[in-house]
Formats: C-alpha cells, structure tokens, sequence
C-alpha cells in the first residue's frame, strides 16, 4: 500500500495494547447503577477525514485505543478500513482472510447472541478501485457494532460515521460503550434516548474564573427519564476509567447542575465552578467536560455520560510589557554597556517576573514566546515586578537568545517577556522588539589617564571623591547585576556619596561625559 506500511502500523497499535487485561480489572470493579452505565462520545462538530488520516476511539475511556478507522492508498485504489485489538470484534462477515464490518441500521441490538461477531487485525469498510469491496460505500450514519472482551466478558458498544463512495474520506460522529458486562446495547440509542450532546465550552472573556465560560449543550431527546444534567469537569490527570457510576458519585458541590426546562442549553456559568476533586475550575488547566443525564430512578435508572471527546483548557496570556526602550551607557563592551526601559504591563497581576531577551537583529523577526520559552536561565535577563516602570542594566555574563556573550558592533533587538503569574494568567506575553541598537566604544580616556580625573578612597559605606578635573560629567555606581544604585553630576571638586542602603561586596564606579567614559572597580565594606 502506497505511504503506508500496514504492518508497522499494527505493531504500534498493539504496544500500546500490551497492558490493556490489567486495567480491565479495575474496569470491572466499578460499582454499578441500575442495569447499564453509558458512557457517550459524541464527536461535536463532526470529524472529517482524508488523505490517509486515522481516528482512533478509546471506547471505555482508559488510556489504551481499541479501534482505528483510516483512510489509504495504494497504486490502484483509495479505501477506508479499520484495525481492531486484540480485545476487540466487529460485526461483520468474512471471506477468506478478509473482515467486512457490516453497515448497520439504528436500533440494532449488539449482544453475544449476535452470529457475525468476527475478530480480524483489519477490517475493510470500503475498497474503492478496478473491483469494489466492503458494505460502507456512501454510508451516512451507519453504526459499526463493537465488542470489547475484558478478563473473558464481553462488553458492548458502537461507532456511528458515514463513508465517502470513492473511499477517499470519512466522517466520524459518535461512539458509545456500556461498562456492564454482557448488557444488550442498541446502537444509536445514547442519542435517541437521553443523553445530550453538542457539548460546548467557549471562553469568552478574560478573568480567570469560570464565570468566563459558555457552555451549550443539546437537551435529551427523551427528557421523562431523566431529572437533571449535571457538568463535571474532570482533570485530564484524573479522568482515566471516569465511568457513569464515578460520575453519580461525585459530590455535590463538585459539578454544576442544569436543570431541564424543555429547551437547549446556552449559558455563562458562575465563578465558583469546582471540578470533581473540589478544586476551583482554573485557566491552565486541561480538563475532560462532561455532561451527566441523571436518571430519574422510575423510568430510567441507568446513568448516560457524555463528553465530546476533546480536552479542554481555558488560557488567559499574560499582560505584555511596553515597547523596550535600550541605550548604551558605557564602554565595558559587555552588557554593562546595555541599560533597557519599559514601561509596567497595563495588568501586573497575570505578571508573575519579567525577562529580559538580547536577540540579534537577524533573527528578532522568527523570535517568539516558544522559543523564549525554550532558553535556560543563561539566556536571559529576570526582573521582578515593582509596581512601576522599569528601568535596568544588564550584566556584564549578559548572553543574547543564541548563547554568545553580548558585545560591541553586533546588531540587537530586545524583547520582554511577562511570565504567566499562573493564577490569573497562563500563557506568556511577548513585547513589541526594541529599535535596534549596535554598542560601540567611545571612551576616549586612556587607563593611565583616568588616575588624573579623580581622586577618590572608600570607607566603609561613604566614598570621598577630592580633585575632580572630570568636567560636566557623571558618576555611576552600578552593582555586579548591572543595576545602577547610584547617579549624580559631577558639578563640584569634591563630594562624599553615601551607599548605607546598599550590600557589601565590589562595585563599578563609572565616570562619563560627552568625550567619553571610564570604569573602576570599588569595594565597599
């Protein structure tokens, strides 16, 4: 088969089958409601597939696959087949090697009295080429009958999709599985009974609470056998083997109930929304959301669960900081020389820190959060939040986002990057890039000179600057981080600088005007 190698595909498919008996252990002893516990799949909107594309249906929901339909190729033929577990048959007849699923009606009933029941690694549902194969050419809604045999008993269920003639694609609709062993299921009869379906769930605006979120679902079409729908949101964490019976045991408090009223379902939820551990419904989050008809005990007694067979996460983004301003402050040719202001984010509190990235001109333009996202400490520079605008020097270890220490003559944009806080946001923020920005030396004051421009001798915490011939300069302090503690015009001969609120250790002092600057290492103690 042409881009396919089916053989590969199967051995794949049954790895991750190899464990599959030992769940089914726990399967088997989940307590049990009623008669029948149905768990629903309804894929919404529907799965369009093609072009050698596959689905793969979890039927009971634990976290192995059971059934694979796909579409393929080869020189002469396109068609749609399915590969089944080892656990698993079909419905269906069979000539020679060969596995036809059947097509079947709505209302079929799949239990171990059916005779078709046949187990084959492949089934072919449509062959279309020279000769035509299978029972699934333009199929609309048929339902393929599905048994799953854990520990020795079988359990039931179905798959509802249409075919396309020329076997080219196919559509994926809905599944659904009975977790009571040897229970008759109806194929077609979640839909047609009383679960919902056409689960929704849209974020709508950005507060970081549930009370952001719409949900909409379709109202049973038998609603008499049902007395409430009840939401549950799952983590995805915890949501291996959910079952119907684990659902009717969640506790009150933990879901959101919709009464019905006759009608659809079309609302904002309220902001305390918790999930089934009792934990506030969060963005950052991915959770399986699930709707649970709750059977009325008189003509129903039997629990339907539906889900639409997606993850769900609400993201919030960070608030973005303002566009970086940068300037070259010095001549260490380092990130000393590099000093970097922006204004706060408009929101702090989705800010949990800001970090500050040197990237080379050639390559702001592909930068993005992902790749920021993707660089060690080493590659950037880390801020905390003060409630105000910020302004920074660099380090003189400063890296750009490629790893190479920052220098002079080298062209640079810089980016900030607001991390999510991870309580009111969950994704980071990028900055517009700064204007480009290239260091370069312009110290004009020779080291053997510098001795001639100052005198100064430290004492403690207090610097006594005598003899200044550094005419309408500046003095900088600037600690081993790159920021400046300290900054006054030098206007007099002499002065003392008080650093009282500043740590131990070594300190630049820098000296700078219009014909250039010098830098010296301090220590104060």
């Amino acid at each position: 088969m042409k881009n396919m190698d089916i053989q590969k595909i199967k051995d794949s498919f049954d790895k991750k089958l190899a464990a599959y008996g030992a769940l089914g252990i726990g399967l088997l002893a989940l307590p049990q409601i009623g008669d029948a516990q149905i768990l629903f799949t309804d894929i919404y909107p529907d799965l369009q597939l093609g072009d050698t594309n596959s689905f793969i249906a979890n039927i009971n929901d634990d976290k192995y696959h059971d059934y694979m339909v796909f579409q393929g190729f080869s020189a002469t033929a396109n068609m749609v087949m399915v590969q089944l577990a080892d656990s698993c048959e079909l419905i269906g007849s069979v000539a020679g090697n060969y596995l036809y699923p059947l097509a079947l009606d709505a209302g079929y009933m799949l239990n171990n009295g059916n005779s078709n029941w046949n187990f084959n690694h492949f089934g072919t549902m449509n062959y279309a080429g020279e000769n035509n194969y299978g029972n699934w050419a333009g199929a609309v809604d048929k339902y393929l009958g599905m048994k799953l045999i854990l520990k020795g008993k079988p359990y039931f269920g179905y798959m509802r999709l249409d075919v396309g003639t020329d076997a080219k694609s196919f559509v994926i609709k809905d599944f659904a599985f009975d977790f009571t062993s040897g229970k008759t299921v109806t194929t077609g009869e979640a839909i047609q009974t009383y679960a919902a379906s056409a689960l929704e769930v849209i974020a709508e605006t950005k507060n970081a609470k549930s009370s952001d979120l719409r949900v909409k679902f379709k109202r049973a079409a038998d609603e008499s056998k049902i007395s409430e729908y009840r939401l549950i949101f799952v983590k995805v964490s915890d949501s291996l083997l959910f079952s119907p019976s684990a659902a009717m045991n969640v506790p009150t408090g933990n879901y959101k109930v919709f009464p019905k009223k006759g009608a659809d379902f079309n609302e904002l939820l309220p902001d305390n929304v918790k999930d089934q551990a009792g934990n506030l419904v969060k963005n950052g989050i991915q959770y399986k959301i699930y709707v649970l008809s709750v059977p009325d005990g008189v003509n129903a007694t039997e629990p339907i669960l539906m889900w639409n067979g997606k993850a769900f996460m609400y993201v919030i983004t960070s608030s973005p900081a303002g566009k970086p301003l940068v300037s070259d402050i010095g001549d260490m040719g380092n990130g000393l020389d590099m000093k970097v202001s922006f204004t706060k984010a408009p929101d702090e509190n989705k800010v949990g820190k800001y970090r500050i990235f040197v990237v080379k001109s050639s390559k702001a333009a592909s930068f993005t959060i992902e790749q920021a996202k993707g660089l060690g400490p080493m590659y950037f520079y880390e801020l905390d939040k003060t409630g105000s605008d910020q302004n920074t020097v660099l380090t003189s270890t400063t890296k750009d986002s490629d790893g190479d220490a920052v220098k002079d003559d080298v062209p640079y944009k810089v980016f900030v990057i607001s991390l999510a806080d991870g309580t009111y946001s969950s994704v980071n923020a990028i900055s517009e890039a700064s204007e480009e920005i290239i260091l370069k030396n312009t110290s004009f004051i020779r080291e053997e000179d510098a001795a001639n421009l100052i005198d100064f001798y430290v004492n403690g915490k207090t610097i006594y600057v005598t003899n200044v011939k550094f005419v309408e300069g500046v003095m900088e302090i600037i600690d081993i981080n790159g920021r400046i503690i300290y900054h006054q015009q030098i206007v007099n001969e002499y002065f003392e600088i008080h650093l009282d609120h500043v740590k131990e250790g070594i300190y630049v002092m820098k000296l700078r005007n219009q014909q250039g600057s010098h830098s010296c290492k301090i220590i104060v103690h």
